[in-house]
């Protein structure tokens, strides 16, 4: 009507105010929907990160056809500013739906909530919610996985102390996965214990692993070596070994750990796990069978 030279008639008018009306009632009928989408997962996944029995929730999310079985990310979400509404709620929901994730997905006060099956990708993620609230504001937490409904608690904790060590920290706006918080997993955040023993297994548990079967000492060759700077001389001599045997532990660390020693940010972290193992009660390995 406005891009045509033609004069508007009374029947135009009347045309374009009727047409409004079928779409007020065509969008309100689409809201209902997505409430009602969204309403039958919004219980179970309060429920699910609270503390479920397998029985029940296999039960649960069947009826609403998500499969429990198999490995469970959670993943919790906030924008800013706070939204009160179920906004972040639809757009992380069409966001797992357009990345192929089978999820549950809820709103807990001013954060959106998801149960998600398999492994979400973490910066994917957070670039379509963005995306599709136009805002790129936003902080997420990625728990680690879960092997069983008991154990979503845990990965929804995991989400929250990544999600706020995130938020809290200089670049704020982003995704973070708990596998990814290095350090920070032995640091008190947001009233949490810290994970010391996941934190030693993580850096440290491969190496304690051949130890064991091997027989071998490379967890306390690389102790020893990052207590002396990486310094092959005074390492081999605190060791009693000579530094072509210094050279190939060292060498089957790298392979066996899989890690980078001459990465600044690695090195502190197997410093500091390194330091916790020395703690380890009357000589026993400290890791996570």
């Amino acid at each position: 009507m406005l891009e045509t030279d033609r004069p508007v008639t009374a029947a135009n008018v009347f045309a374009l105010k009727y047409a409004t009306r079928l779409l007020e009632v065509e969008l309100s009928h689409r809201r209902s929907l997505a409430r009602l989408e969204l309403r039958p997962g919004r219980d179970l996944v309060d429920e699910l990160v609270s503390g479920m029995d397998g029985a029940t929730a296999r039960v649960r999310t069947e009826a609403l056809g998500y499969d429990i079985s198999g490995p469970q990310h959670v993943i919790v979400a906030e924008w800013q500013p706070p939204r009160t509404d179920d906004t972040v709620v639809v757009a992380l929901r069409r966001t797992l739906l357009e990345l192929r994730s089978s999820a549950l997905v809820s709103r807990r006060a001013d954060m959106a909530v998801a149960v998600v099956r398999g492994d979400p990708l973490g910066a994917e993620v957070f670039s379509v919610v963005a995306r599709t609230l136009r805002t790129a504001t936003g902080a997420m937490g990625i728990g680690g996985p879960s092997l069983d409904v008991a154990q979503i608690p845990r990965s929804f904790s995991e989400a929250l102390q990544a999600l706020h060590i995130r938020a809290g920290s200089i670049d704020r706006y982003g995704v973070t996965r708990f596998d990814q918080l290095g350090i920070y997993r032995i640091l008190e955040t947001a009233g949490g214990e810290p994970d010391l023993a996941g934190y030693v297994d993580e850096w440290l548990g491969n190496l304690q692993r051949a130890d064991a079967s091997r027989g071998s000492d490379l967890v306390q060759t690389l102790a020893q070596y990052l207590d002396h700077g990486g310094n092959y001389d005074s390492t081999a001599e605190s060791l009693s070994i000579h530094r072509s045997t210094l050279r190939y532990r060292l060498k089957s660390i790298r392979q066996i750990s899989g890690f980078d020693l001459a990465d600044p940010e690695t090195r502190l972290n197997l410093h500091v796990a390194t330091r916790a193992w020395r703690l380890r009660p009357h000589g026993a390995p400290f890791h996570v069978p």
